[in-house]
């Protein structure tokens, strides 16, 4: 670094050069001045790009927050998205048990317990994959650690919030299916499929 007042003539620099002014107040107040003392040190040199620190950091963290913009709409589309397979997915299997249902409720079950059951069964997939989910989150956090900006790998707030909604998915994927098909009659769920 060295002063304006140093003579640029026998050193160019072709790129220009960078000068920083420090104020405490409005920066338009004072540019005006900051001009009129460079034309001073030197008539001949331009002045161009000037921006205050607000305007140069947000010019520099443009693509960072694009880029985590973008992941974050990604991610809350790919969580739709998995909502909506996983109510389907869990749906349809307990939609094709109905005949299953029917025969539990003629020989006597409880509508409860044979929800109890279904729910129990769901809700038991359900944990397994949120432990395989978690430990698989985990090693792809770390491996991610260096694409994320303001925000760390293991944020406990996403590692908590994005189960418990796709649990509660998969517990009314198992519920809705499971009271309807338990509501219905058992003579009609033996002969469904």
């Amino acid at each position: 670094m060295r002063s304006l007042e140093q003579s640029t003539g026998s050193d160019p620099a072709f790129l220009g050069y960078t000068l920083l002014v420090r104020t405490g107040g409005n920066y338009a107040a004072v540019e005006r001045a900051v001009r009129q003392e460079i034309h001073t040190l030197d008539p001949t040199m331009a002045i161009y790009n000037e921006a205050t620190m607000e305007q140069y950091l947000r010019d520099a963290l443009f693509l960072p927050r694009l880029a985590g913009t973008l992941f974050g709409i990604f991610g809350i589309v790919g969580l739709m998205l998995a909502s909506v397979c996983l109510y389907g997915g869990m749906s349809y299997a307990i939609i094709r048990r109905t005949r299953e249902i029917g025969i539990r409720l003629a020989l006597g079950a409880q509508t409860g317990e044979v929800q109890r059951l279904i729910i129990s069964q769901g809700m038991t997939l359900v944990l397994i994959a949120m432990a395989l989910g978690w430990a698989a989150a985990l090693a792809m956090a770390k491996l991610c650690a260096a694409f994320l900006y303001g925000v760390r790998p293991y944020d406990l707030a996403t590692f908590i919030a994005v189960p418990l909604f796709l649990s509660t998915v998969a517990f009314l994927a198992c519920w809705v299916p499971s009271r309807r098909a338990a509501g219905v009659n058992p003579l009609t769920a033996l002969h469904y499929e």
